[in-house]
């Protein structure tokens, strides 16, 4: 999820991550960004809240299920941390949901080295699948073919 934490008059900035595991009967937020003080409140966390409320009655409401979720939301505390100042957020919410959907050990402190080569194999990834990427060529005749048909 893509929210501004307690700035609500800005443009959403920071992923986090909300899965919710039927199976544990929990949903879990990821937050790369959580407040570094004792007893801070995580405005993250909030939105996470409100969001968890919508999809529990979106469900309940238009898919009809049975009974509402009554799974409860916890923090991730040992979520990996982005360091001050870094736009780390996206490709550590991505490294979360890999290490989850292979059900290995997400780690609670990531070097930066590992952030950088995550980006990198994340970004070589998307750049040279041929299912995930085009090329100029192809861009360009899709755009004729469209300005043809329009």
């Amino acid at each position: 999820m893509n929210s501004n934490g307690k700035n609500k008059d800005a443009t959403p900035f920071h992923w986090t991550l909300l899965p919710l595991d039927r199976k544990q009967g929990q949903w879990m937020h990821g937050n790369s960004m959580r407040p570094r003080e004792k007893n801070a409140i995580d405005h993250y966390f909030k939105d996470a809240e409100l969001l968890k409320r919508y999809v529990e009655n979106y469900n309940f409401v238009n898919i009809k299920e049975t009974q509402p979720y009554n799974e409860p939301l916890l923090s991730m505390e040992g979520a990996p941390q982005q360091k001050q100042g870094l736009l780390d957020c996206g490709i550590i919410v991505c490294y979360i949901m890999i290490q989850i959907a292979y059900c290995n050990l997400v780690h609670h402190h990531l070097a930066q080295s590992v952030v950088n080569s995550f980006r990198e194999k994340l970004t070589v990834k998307f750049l040279h699948d041929e299912t995930l990427s085009w090329t100029k060529e192809d861009f360009e005749a899709k755009k004729f073919a469209s300005l043809k048909e329009g």
